[in-house]
């Protein structure tokens, strides 16, 4: 049996003592209660100094316990965001002079009423070719992913198959990938439904009633099951809105609907809205313009600036 040896402790000249507690044994030495003393006494006792017999034992230093982050209200960015010029919001402005530069006409001068003009029909043979050139024609979506349960209804399968041929023409590889991670599990209900997603669940209802417009804003809110989509979106509306929010109803008086978005000269309204959730309606409505390359051009006469937020995420160049 082999006996440890006993460790002696060894008393401390208070001169050769870390700073901090230096100066705590100066403080004891000149605190004229006993409860002053009582207080020095125990901080010197808790960092590993015997205040009677001058011994000290270093204690380990505590680990800091990190502070809750606060909680952000709803559809607000935290105050980070704000008056910082952040890399995106750079690529988003490269991106629509990319965009003129491709499309090789004035979007502004361009009148979009009457679509058989031969200057129409040429504008939009630009634009086309100015958006797919964006993309990786070799790149595809996995359409064997899709759970769609449709009831015998033919015209969502065909309004599936109408977003994903969209996607793989002017989608980058990021937006093609994102949707080909997951199965999309899509439902529809007979009678009047209202249609809904649920980004974090990747699924989709709609309402046996539901048209192109309204399929391809719900697959849009699948965008937002990136993180950074999310980001992007909440902080390009709150931009857009001023970083004000405020209820629905009051910019719509016409509306009951009291949750909250920012104002501005959207193509809609609902665009502003923000959820709790962190969820917008920026990608969504976004995509609802993209049924065809005729109401992607009217949407980027309307709002280039949107226009170009939607494209940039899509193509990965935001």
């Amino acid at each position: 049996i082999i006996t440890p040896p006993v460790l002696t402790p060894t008393v401390t000249p208070v001169g050769k003592l870390p700073q901090e507690l230096q100066d705590l044994v100066a403080r004891y030495q000149a605190a004229a209660s006993r409860s002053s003393k009582w207080t020095y006494q125990n901080k010197l006792k808790q960092l590993g100094y015997n205040v009677k017999t001058g011994v000290y034992t270093p204690t380990k230093a505590p680990v800091p316990v990190p502070k809750p982050k606060p909680k952000i209200s709803e559809g607000v960015l935290p105050k980070s965001h704000f008056g910082k010029y952040e890399d995106w919001d750079k690529r988003l402005v490269t991106h629509k002079e990319s965009l003129k530069q491709r499309m090789g006409f004035d979007l502004d001068v361009l009148k979009v009423g009457r679509t058989d003009t031969p200057e129409y029909k040429a504008a939009l043979a630009k634009f086309e070719k100015a958006l797919k050139s964006y993309t990786d024609p070799t790149m595809k979506l996995d359409y064997a992913r899709k759970e769609f349960y449709t009831a015998g209804v033919k015209k969502f399968d065909n309004g599936f198959n109408k977003y994903c041929d969209i996607l793989e023409d002017i989608a980058g590889n990021s937006a093609l990938n994102h949707y080909n991670k997951k199965n999309i599990d899509a439902w529809v209900h007979k009678g009047k439904y209202r249609a809904n997603a649920h980004p974090e669940k990747f699924t989709v209802d709609f309402g046996s009633a539901d048209g192109l417009r309204a399929q391809f804003h719900e697959y849009g809110h699948l965008l937002e099951n990136s993180k950074v989509i999310r980001r992007k979106s909440n902080y390009w509306v709150s931009s857009r809105g001023g970083h004000k929010r405020m209820r629905f109803d009051t910019i719509n008086t016409w509306s009951a609907d009291s949750q909250m978005a920012y104002k501005n000269k959207f193509i809609d309204s609902y665009v502003g809205k923000v959820y709790a959730s962190g969820d917008t309606e920026v990608m969504s409505m976004g995509m609802m313009q993209f049924t065809s390359y005729k109401k992607m051009l009217r949407f980027a006469k309307k709002d280039f600036d949107h226009f170009s937020f939607v494209h940039g995420i899509l193509t990965g160049a935001i």
